[in-house]
């Protein structure tokens, strides 16, 4: 994958999130927060603890996958992953794609969950601190860069597999589902 791929994603799922929002309030939701979020405010940090528990529940439904649907697996994990990153102000241009993560089938998570751990604005909580929102972004990152050799090593390009299923999504938004 090159930057100028990694930049069209990050633009597509953008786009996706803001398609997806209206939805979310049209089935009750209040509306959410505008990337980049404020992780000092609460609803913003809830909104990245979904996010980050949409990551582990694809990557849970990628291990379970029949080989035919491993690639769009792989795409829902992509897709939460960037729009994690999306949510933390991670750029496009803030990753060297030439670098290499040394990891394990679960580094994805391992990095989702890191990332996580720092949101400490519980809902039964009265005083928390911001989130070292640096350590945060370091993270994810990571967590994308792990991804993208993860999908590369099992023999799919990054950037079809994505734009397969964002124009699936497009498609599914259109129809109602």
């Amino acid at each position: 994958m090159n930057s100028s791929e990694l930049k069209e994603i990050f633009e597509a799922q953008r786009n996706l999130m803001n398609k997806y929002h209206p939805l979310e309030q049209e089935n009750g939701y209040p509306e959410p927060p505008h990337p980049p979020l404020d992780l000092s405010l609460r609803d913003h940090q809830q909104r990245l603890r979904m996010c980050c528990w949409w990551i582990v529940e694809e990557w849970g439904e990628y291990f379970d996958a029949p080989d035919h649907e491993v690639a769009s697996e792989l795409s829902d994990i992509l897709h939460f992953t960037v729009e994690a990153c999306l949510l933390v102000g991670i750029k496009p241009e803030d990753f060297d794609l030439n670098s290499t993560i040394t990891s394990t089938d679960f580094s994805l998570v391992v990095y989702v969950i890191r990332a996580a751990q720092r949101l400490k604005a519980k809902p039964w909580k009265k005083q928390y601190n911001p989130p070292d929102l640096e350590f945060i972004q370091s993270q994810f990152k990571q967590a994308l860069i792990s991804l993208i050799q993860l999908i590369e090593s099992d023999g799919f390009d990054p950037h079809s597999i994505y734009f397969i299923k964002n124009k699936e999504n497009k498609e599914r938004i259109k129809a109602g589902y």
